[in-house]
């Protein structure tokens, strides 16, 4: 166990803010595209093509959004000598980037693992009936 958390020490824990918005941006993608992005928004909002847009580039968001923090958080990782504008803006635009992929990865596990029925034994339903009148 203790060489697994000198590994951490050693190799992930400098890079903090990359698997912080690595994984920020995998909540906030998840709950955007469940809530906001869906498409029924992109097909009953208007203005259309906004919305449109906006859907059909979801997978962008975060690379977006990693390149206005890299504008805003210059350097995250403390180097000496410190990074240029484009370095900070390129950390975080690849952790948006890998956001979506390391979801996808982290969900086939999950599924793999996980055995999940969630119909309850002994109980047939049917649709309601729609309503009359």
């Amino acid at each position: 166990m203790e060489s697994l958390f000198e590994f951490a020490k050693d190799n992930l824990f400098p890079h903090g803010p990359f698997f912080a918005w690595l994984f920020l941006a995998m909540l906030f993608g998840q709950v955007m595209k469940k809530t906001l992005w869906t498409k029924h928004n992109a097909a009953h909002k208007k203005p259309h093509w906004i919305w449109w847009w906006a859907y059909k580039s979801m997978a962008l968001h975060p690379v977006l959004v990693g390149v206005i923090i890299g504008l805003l958080w210059q350097n995250p990782e403390g180097a000496d000598p410190a990074w240029s504008l484009a370095a900070s803006c390129g950390y975080f635009a690849v952790a948006g980037g890998l956001s979506t992929w390391a979801y996808e990865v982290l969900k086939s596990i999950a599924k793999k693992r996980a055995n999940l029925d969630l119909t309850l034994p002994g109980l047939d339903s049917k649709p309601p009936k729609p309503p009359e009148g």
